[in-house]
């Protein structure tokens, strides 16, 4: 059978069909008027269906497909493609956004060149990932990133070729206040170390929380400087005393080390020596209990790197405390 023999449904076939589909399917001319829409299209943007057929295509798109629906709707009406499938964002009546999954065919109706649009709802779909990606990335105890997250984002600025610091942040004593005050209060003090380097860390910085007392901070729209930059912002951002409900202001102890990453330098370089700075500071300085850890680097790795320790005071070393040899474990976190 050639087009020409074929049978031409009519529109009031075409309209039967329509409502037979239990998707949501709207039909609109060249000019993007709409001129039909069956009854679970109307649910979906949550408009009458007298309404719609007042309308244009135009008036339910979010603005920013505007373009990309009008180029496609010429090239199906010219005949360039019969059919196309693609992602759109419609507006409801009340404002909200419907993320739509769009299959849209060229149709002839009584001699007439017309567009069949098919949607698929897929907002939900799409918001469930979204909520499912978000739990996987981020810390539930604090909000932030979390290792995996971090990961992602530092590797994605690694591979467009950003160069940006990278800051290494141990809390210095929450094991102490775990075993003197309770978990509660230890994760009172890491959610107030959270709301300090979200509002001291340069703009467009992502931060983290690391492992169970670490942070880690990547300054990956910041202008590339010296580490120290980063080092000074972060270190001042925790000088502070915090209240922890415990009768008296805790006053914040940190160690800090800071690293590049780059192209001659990637994430997992650049956080290991961060971490290895880091612990340098932590394990060396004065009160500090000897640590197993090698020297924290070289002295001009030192001096690239930056260090710093922020609000420790100096303890003297009594007569009861263990000092490992180098046989020994690791010593305890202070």
């Amino acid at each position: 059978m050639t087009p020409s023999e074929r049978t031409e449904l009519t529109p009031d076939a075409y309209r039967m069909l329509f409502e037979a589909v239990p998707m949501p399917v709207v039909l609109h001319d060249g000019n993007g008027r709409l001129t039909h829409a069956n009854e679970s299209f109307a649910q979906l943007v949550g408009r009458g269906r007298d309404e719609l057929e007042q309308l244009a295509a135009a008036d339910l798109i979010h603005p920013d497909d505007l373009a990309a629906r009008e180029l496609l709707a010429r090239r199906l009406h010219d005949g360039e493609v019969e059919r196309a499938q693609v992602v759109r964002r419609l507006l409801h009546a009340d404002g909200r956004v419907i993320t739509a999954q769009v299959t849209k065919a060229a149709v002839t109706i009584a001699g007439e060149r017309f567009i069949a649009v098919f949607v698929e709802d897929t907002g939900e779909a799409v918001e469930e990932i979204a909520r499912l990606r978000f739990a996987a990335e981020h810390d539930p105890l604090t909000g932030l990133l979390n290792r995996a997250g971090m990961t992602r984002q530092l590797v994605e600025a690694h591979a467009e070729g950003r160069t940006f610091e990278v800051a290494m942040i141990d809390v210095d004593g929450l094991k102490p206040i775990n075993d003197t005050h309770g978990h509660p209060v230890g994760d009172r003090l890491l959610r107030q170390v959270a709301r300090l380097l979200e509002s001291t860390t340069p703009e467009g910085s992502a931060v983290a929380r690391w492992s169970g007392d670490e942070f880690v901070v990547a300054a990956l729209e910041e202008p590339p400087g010296t580490p120290s930059r980063l080092l000074r912002l972060v270190s001042t951002g925790l000088q502070t005393d915090i209240d922890l409900g415990i009768g008296m202001p805790h006053p914040l102890s940190v160690s800090v080390g800071v690293s590049r990453c780059g192209p001659d330098r990637g994430p997992d370089q650049a956080l290991a020596d961060a971490d290895q700075a880091m612990y340098g500071v932590k394990h060396n300085r004065p009160g500090a209990r000897p640590s197993l850890l090698p020297p924290a680097r070289s002295p001009l790795a030192i001096d690239r790197l930056g260090l710093l320790t922020t609000r420790q005071a100096p303890r003297e070393r009594s007569s009861g405390d263990h000092i490992p040899d180098q046989g020994g474990s690791p010593a305890a976190d202070n």
